[in-house]
């Protein structure tokens, strides 16, 4: 172009801001000049160049952005002196913050959603520009600091190494004296961990500000807290440790150089308990001479860190470890155990059951009974691995039948049960064990009694596997549960019994019942084929309890009565109007009894509780339901069960019982299981269900398959046995004492007790039992009865007599 032609086009374009025809000519001669420059055409670039530098030229600013976009995109050196003199912009992108940068104004016109220009303007070949880049990042403060740290921080993130060399945008912003954001603060804290650089380390150093999240946090306030007492504090003593535990890194040297300035007792009991699993930790404590001050403490500490001279220098004979080895947890054992493997010159045996095995065989792991049954085989202690297996579990003592070679216990007992192990199959029996838990019932009848004649009541003997019967012609009787037989019968009654309650000592307490209000019944105790009217009024009895363990007992009666019979037979009757109910249109309903504290529950159309005597209501319930069944889970405490099948539970807060959790179910049984905290529950189907006392969470369910509606439940004393009577004329028998198998099979035999017979027993009856479940407990109840020999007569009735297995007829 022409340089006349280029200035005609000049001066029409200077009358741009007209909208006569003039602007619109301006318009387009600037739109030529503008295509010119970007073609480089030399006399319109040399022509606009001067437009940018004259101040009062309407083009300038105009004429200043093109020649600033030709610099950057040329980079010609004259047109940087044009840019430099006339302050000229580019429009936009990167062009302007390097023509800003170039003009020193980068921290007035840099915005935040361009900081992604910081590398291409810290590498810029304008050393001005580069200069401004840095001083700009290296003081930048809000959202543009925190924008180009996010930027900064990418490499750490994005490398687990870390980059090779600190990338310049990094560089530069550990020169800004303001923290970056706390994200970040982690991630160049986690950065200088895994690397560390030492500028990272004199920036976090300079901004004084520690991570603020863990494992970060604790080595940053390694390096950072100036105080040592807080920093050996206990709390922190543990993120001190994993610092002095680094080798090799400086947080390592900074660390231990903190701890032998501020080292005190405590500090040293906790760092050589930490240096016992922390090998690091060893060559510190070792070069510092520190050790716990504790001797038995201290020999294990030598041991586990493998300061073996110092070990048998202070414990030669091995008696403090084995104080040591006695008291260790189960995984400091293991630890100790390997150590004294790889020491050698150890008296294992003597150590690991010390002086008394029999108590320490519990607490022991399988590997460490097999290697002590393979050291007394080795030493050919005969008598003490026999004794040995006998207290162990039997699933593990039948792995170490095979270390007996020829040798056989002399005594005749003792010689069958020894067979009966070398018999037994040890793969075969940690099987069954192992899945015992699996298919093992919590609830499996033992049996059933089918009657002849139908049955009100039934209830256990408080002393031996007898259950008392109430029928309905006029009978009552005993049953011999361990026989299957009936052993006393009684037809001295004037109507149907309606109710029975066994009190111990070969006698019960019946009561009768009509549907005659006017009818005399009378309450009967029964011993020994001998009968006496203890007392009797007009009306049927409507309920009857034990109240006290040595045989006291409190019935109802319809005439609104409350019984309370002494274990002698005396009766004293009480008025409900004593307990603030209405004898005249009320009676007890039901009577249960906290036999501990003889209180008493009086089921009415309220309840009521009292004291043994009967003399002062004790809490009242709050009338919001008719209660039909209750039993104490504790003095103050009782589940109940409405009339519609609602199960409350009960808390006594003054003198009023207040409502808990909720369950649902149409109760016709509700018992307390002695010294569980949980309660049984039989509902009209016959599902038992096992609720615990105090939430009524289920614990466990069982259903019977049978049709018939159950009429009755009633649990043992003891807690032994449940019986579930049904309309269909039948009482299904279960031992609960069963439920204690699946733990009893695993529990070494050293800590079993006579009682356990009685599980074992029981398990036993059950019916459809694998072979090799019958197997293994056939072999434990014989390593039961051998091991209890002296202690019991073996075919005592009680708690070790099972109930009668299968099915059997009784007619009253």
């Amino acid at each position: 172009m022409s340089e006349r032609r280029a200035e005609r086009w000049l001066r029409v374009s200077a009358r741009w801001n007209t909208t006569s025809w003039w602007g619109f000519r301006a318009r387009g001669a600037w739109s030529r000049l503008s295509t010119a420059v970007r073609e480089g055409d030399p006399r319109v670039v040399a022509l606009l160049s001067a437009t940018a530098r004259d101040a009062g030229h309407p083009r300038r600013r105009d004429a200043g952005e093109l020649i600033a976009e030709l610099w950057d995109a040329t980079g010609d050196p004259g047109l940087r002196e044009v840019v430099r003199d006339s302050g000229a912009l580019a429009p936009e992108g990167l062009a302007r913050l390097r023509t800003a940068a170039l003009h020193g104004r980068l921290t007035e016109l840099w915005p935040v959603e361009q900081a992604d220009a910081a590398h291409p303007l810290l590498s810029d070949p304008d050393p001005r520009i580069r200069r401004t880049a840095e001083e700009t990042c290296a003081t930048a403060t809000g959202p543009l600091s925190r924008a180009l740290w996010r930027i900064a921080s990418h490499p750490f993130e994005d490398d687990a190494d870390g980059p090779a060399d600190l990338p310049p945008l990094t560089s530069v912003l550990l020169r800004n004296p303001a923290p970056p954001p706390a994200g970040t603060l982690t991630v160049l804290w986690a950065a200088w961990l895994r690397f560390p650089d030492p500028r990272l380390l004199t920036a976090l150093s300079a901004w004084e500000a520690p991570a603020p999240h863990e494992p970060e946090r604790g080595a940053s306030l390694v390096v950072l807290e100036p105080d040592h007492s807080r920093l050996t504090a206990p709390a922190a003593r543990a993120a001190l440790f994993r610092a002095a535990a680094r080798t090799g890194h400086p947080l390592g040297d900074i660390a231990r150089t903190r701890i032998t300035a501020a080292l005190s007792p405590g500090l040293v009991e906790d760092l050589c308990d930490a240096a016992m699993s922390e090998p690091a930790l060893v060559p510190f404590c070792a070069g510092k001479r520190l050790a716990p001050r504790d001797p038995v403490r201290r020999v294990v500490f030598f041991l586990l860190t493998g300061q073996l001279d110092q070990y048998r220098g202070m414990d030669p004979d091995g008696r403090l470890l084995e104080l040591a080895y006695a008291a260790a947890s189960r995984e400091t054992r293991a630890r100790l155990q390997q150590a004294m493997r790889a020491t050698g010159g150890l008296d294992l045996v003597r150590i690991l059951v010390g002086g008394d095995r029999r108590s320490r065989i519990p607490e022991m792991e399988e590997d460490e009974l097999a290697y002590l049954g393979r050291q007394l085989a080795a030493r050919g202690e005969w008598p003490q691995l026999w004794s040995m297996v006998q207290d162990v579990a039997p699933s593990t003592g039948l792995g170490l039948m095979g270390l007996f070679g020829d040798w056989a216990p002399r005594d005749e007992d003792g010689r069958r049960v020894f067979e009966m192990m070398r018999r037994s199959d040890p793969e075969s029996a940690r099987a069954w064990v192992r899945g015992l838990k699996d298919w093992w019932p919590a609830i499996a009848r033992s049996s059933r009694i089918q009657f002849h004649g139908r049955v009100n009541d039934v209830s256990f003997a408080p002393d031996a596997p007898l259950l008392a019967i109430a029928g309905t012609h006029q009978v009552a009787g005993v049953v011999d549960l361990a026989q299957g037989r009936l052993v006393e019968r009684y037809d001295c009654f004037d109507s149907s019994v309606g109710y029975v309650v066994h009190t111990g000592g070969g006698s019960f307490i019946a009561g009768e019942r009509t549907n005659n209000g006017r009818t005399t019944c009378r309450l009967v105790r029964c011993a020994g084929g001998a009968h006496q009217v203890l007392h009797q009024e007009p009306g049927p009895f409507t309920a009857l309890t034990l109240r006290t363990t040595d045989g006291a007992f409190a019935a109802g009666t319809r005439g609104g009565r409350l019984l309370l019979g002494a274990p002698d037979g005396t009766v004293e009757a009480v008025r409900l109007d004593q307990l603030g109910l209405d004898p005249q249109r009320d009676w007890p309903r039901a009577v249960t009894a906290h036999l501990p504290s003889g209180r008493l529950a009086v089921l009415a159309r309220e309840l009521a509780v009292t004291d043994g005597t009967a003399t002062e209501v004790v809490a009242r319930g709050d009338g919001g339901m008719i209660i039909g069944r209750a039993v104490f889970t504790g003095p103050d405490s009782l589940v109940v069960a409405s009339k519609r099948g609602t199960v409350l539970q009960l808390e006594r807060e003054g003198r009023t019982l207040v409502p808990g959790a909720v369950n649902a179910g149409l109760v016709r049984g509700l018992e307390a299981l002695p010294g569980r905290d949980e309660v049984v529950l039989v509902d009209e189907r016959g599902r038992i269900l096992v609720l615990d006392a105090g939430s009524l969470e289920q614990k466990s369910l069982s259903r019977p398959k049978t049709t018939a509606s159950v009429t009755s439940a009633h649990l043992s004393p003891s807690g032994d046995f449940l019986a579930v009577g049904y309309d269909a004329g039948f009482t299904d028998l279960y031992d609960l004492r069963t439920w204690g198998l699946p733990a009893l099979m695993t529990r070494p035999l050293v800590a079993c007790v006579p009682a356990d017979l009685g599980v074992v027993a029981g398990a036993r009856a059950a019916r459809d039992l694998p072979e090799a479940a019958r197997e293994y407990l056939d072999l434990l109840h014989d390593l039961l009865e051998y091991r209890f020999r002296f202690d019991i007569e073996i075919g005592e009735i009680g708690d070790l007599a099972p109930l009668s297995a299968g099915e059997y007829d009784i007619s009253l």
